[in-house]
């Protein structure tokens, strides 16, 4: 029954190359029902059922695809197909028993129910030339072209494996295990792969890991950019209104976001030479007013010194006024005339003029 089952997947695995996978499909799952714990007969089962995308079932009842029963290759419509795998089984016996003869009489048996079948010629010559070699037995060439299957297999499966097409190998092997399940090559290679599929899939999480944290910190950075500019375009616009205390505030949130702006780091500095300018004008201002009550005071004090005949003491605070402003024109004006009347109360006395303190000849002269 193991070679029986054997010829059946081989010959299922031919029906997969040609397309014709729901022919495959009843043939896999007549062997698996034969034999259930066949794992390479359910490993093609498995793949068989996801080309087709049908589900996995030993149960006998279970309904095969529509076109299982009827579905051949091409041109062999009418073609017993149980009695072909069958042929081939015993040709296969045959051959691995060294009855050459027996096994192309039981070829040319199939050959003629299936003339059509690509595989019987080759299985034909493969015995021919392995009967024509005089120090070979014929299990032994059996066994050697079944080893370079197998070679053949496996480095086909580690090329598929090193362009990370997983699958297909893993298929291979399967393949090479229908026609030696201990084969130790077939082992390491299938372990081989698995290893590698494993690193693919963690490298592939590992990249797409990195890929979002690159979108994440992407997406965090549009957002401290945007922030960053809403609070530059507020600051600026605080600047124009002449708040200056609000327009700092603003660039001190900004550089909470990013320290390191220049755009930041120049329009602090912008914002602070316009807040001290402006500063600097009020409290010149704030001066300039209070010099100028402090000039009114002192001259109303001169002129009412003056009234009373105290000149120097209205003399005094004349000074006192103009150590304030000594361009003040009202300063000029209230000296002058304290001193005419200084100049006619003296002549009105007969007294000479006394010296004054603040002597200006222009002014004695009444000019």
């Amino acid at each position: 029954m193991g070679s029986l089952n054997m010829t059946s997947l081989v010959h299922a695995d031919k029906f997969v190359r040609e397309g014709n996978l729901a022919a495959a499909l009843a043939l896999i799952r007549k062997v698996r029902r034969d034999d259930p714990s066949n794992r390479y007969a359910e490993a093609y089962e498995e793949r068989v059922c996801a080309l087709m995308g049908c589900p996995i079932s030993l149960d006998e009842d279970s309904p095969e695809p529509a076109d299982a029963q009827s579905s051949t290759p091409e041109g062999q419509s009418d073609v017993p197909l149980a009695e072909i795998v069958s042929l081939l089984s015993k040709a296969h016996e045959a051959f691995s028993q060294g009855d050459s003869s027996a096994a192309l009489e039981i070829l040319s048996r199939a050959h003629q129910l299936d003339p059509k079948n690509t595989d019987i010629p080759e299985l034909e010559e493969q015995i021919r030339t392995a009967s024509s070699a005089p120090a070979t037995s014929g299990p032994d060439i059996h066994y050697a072209i079944v080893r370079d299957t197998i070679a053949a297999y496996i480095d086909e499966a580690s090329h598929l494996a090193s362009r990370g097409d997983f699958d297909n190998a893993m298929h291979l092997i399967a393949k090479g295990f229908v026609l030696d399940p201990m084969d130790e090559g077939l082992r390491e290679c299938e372990r081989m792969i698995t290893d590698a599929r494993a690193l693919a899939a963690r490298q592939e999480a590992e990249l797409e890991a990195a890929r979002k944290r690159v979108a994440q910190q992407e997406e965090e950075d549009a957002r401290r950019a945007s922030r960053l500019q809403q609070h530059i375009a507020r600051a600026r616009e605080l600047l124009t209104s002449a708040l200056y205390d609000e327009a700092l505030t603003e660039v001190a949130l900004g550089l909470v976001i990013d320290s390191e702006s220049l755009s930041l780091h120049a329009l602090e500095q912008v914002i602070w030479k316009e807040k001290n300018d402006h500063a600097a004008m009020e409290a010149s201002a704030r001066a300039s007013s209070e010099h100028g009550r402090l000039i009114r005071l002192y001259l109303l004090s001169a002129e009412e010194f003056a009234r009373g005949g105290e000149f120097n003491r209205a003399l005094d605070d004349v000074a006192k006024a103009y150590t304030l402003d000594p361009t003040n024109t009202d300063v000029k004006r209230i000296e002058v005339k304290i001193r005419q009347q200084e100049l006619r109360h003296h002549k009105q006395a007969a007294e000479p003029p006394l010296k004054l303190i603040y002597h200006h000849d222009r002014a004695a002269n009444g000019e």
